[in-house]
């Protein structure tokens, strides 16, 4: 009987095990399916470009969006609810950050700012910096992107708005997209990859705005680096990166809903976050109300000048210095994702060029 009775035991926790072991492959299974049902619902496509009259480049574009990532962007003021907590929060890290009540935060004072301007202007609206010694605050939020391409294994994306303001260069002297530290600093490379021998280990762009299973669906893109194409000065060897600049001749491309020519296209132009303006970012009150001007990668005129774009979506060809006081530029980040981590990122629907025309 004993042994019999111990029989029926070992049969009974052998079915129980074979079921658990059923149960966990069905909802293993589940999650998969439910996964590829989400990539399959979202759809993502090339830039929609139709021809239109009224527009300066006569024609208008229509991106699809993610949302993938997050950064610093919505100001949180005096008045907000938060305000005095953040105020009395004594754990921020070493790059400004702190998490309070589930919710991610950047503090900053004037001396973090790339730019700092002390004019008034007719044409131009600046951060106002009060101070040396106030904290500002600002609330990290998802990252929105435009999609620049489609592919099999890789979508090209384009930041929706100017996500932070850095010098091109720490130093006004001649470099390329391969040796300036805005390279460096947006794939957080150590001081051997810049020519001032600055280490961005840490206090980076890339540790701030993905987490690491965002960070492994970033593909890595053979980011090539062509002489400009007005001066044929050198753009150095090309290079292999997470995160770009787009290029003089990218951003001359039809396919990604630009105009071949370096006049005022909409489809160019672009809005900053908050927080890039207190970093420096300085945007146009006129005609063009709260564009900005950003960087590209290639070079200008003489190789201690890149590339840049306008407020009104132009192309200055000649390049602005990359290292100076006197002009900001934005940082408008691109990369290549993987579309089959779709788990990574959600749809944000489209944005249309007109609407760069309003604030």
């Amino acid at each position: 009987m004993v042994k019999k009775f111990d029989r029926r035991i070992f049969l009974c926790i052998m079915l129980l095990v074979m079921a658990a072991s059923l149960m966990a492959w069905y909802y293993f299974t589940q999650k998969v399916n439910v996964a590829k049902k989400a990539a399959e619902e979202v759809v993502l496509h090339d830039p929609l470009i139709v021809k239109d009259s009224t527009m300066n480049s006569f024609q208008k574009v229509t991106w699809d969006c993610i949302w993938f990532g997050s950064y610093p962007q919505t100001e949180v003021k005096e008045t907000d609810s938060e305000y005095e907590l953040l105020k009395s929060t004594k754990d921020w890290d070493s790059n400004g950050d702190a998490i309070i009540n589930g919710t991610k935060y950047r503090r900053m004072l004037k001396d973090d700012a790339a730019y700092v301007f002390f004019i008034e202007s007719e044409y131009y609206d600046f951060y106002n910096w009060e101070d040396d010694t106030t904290y500002h605050y600002f609330r990290y939020e998802p990252i929105k992107w435009r999609v620049l391409k489609t592919g099999r294994s890789k979508v090209m994306l384009l930041s929706d708005i100017i996500l932070d303001t850095r010098k091109y260069s720490s130093k006004c002297e001649s470099t390329t997209w391969e040796t300036c530290t805005v390279r460096s600093w947006l794939n957080g490379y150590s001081g051997d990859m810049n020519q001032e021998g600055i280490d961005y280990n840490s206090g980076n762009f890339i540790d701030s705005a993905f987490t690491d299973e965002e960070k492994s669906a970033i593909s890595d893109t053979v980011v090539v680096n062509s002489n400009s194409l007005r001066y044929d000065i050198e753009g150095g060897n090309d290079t292999i990166d997470k995160l770009f600049l787009l290029s003089e001749s990218e951003i001359y491309t039809y396919n990604y809903g630009f105009i071949d020519s370096f006049i005022s296209d909409e489809a160019r132009m672009c809005k900053s976050s908050d927080y890039a303006k207190a970093m420096g970012a300085c945007s146009n009150k006129l005609h063009y109300n709260g564009n900005c001007s950003w960087w590209l990668r290639s070079p200008g005129c003489d190789s201690d000048c890149a590339v840049c774009v306008g407020s009104s979506g132009d192309i200055n060809y000649r390049g602005d210095v990359v290292y100076s006081d006197y002009t900001s530029y934005g940082v408008r980040v691109a990369l290549n994702l993987n579309p089959y981590d779709s788990n990574q990122y959600t749809y944000a629907g489209t944005v249309c060029s007109e609407e760069q025309l309003v604030q």
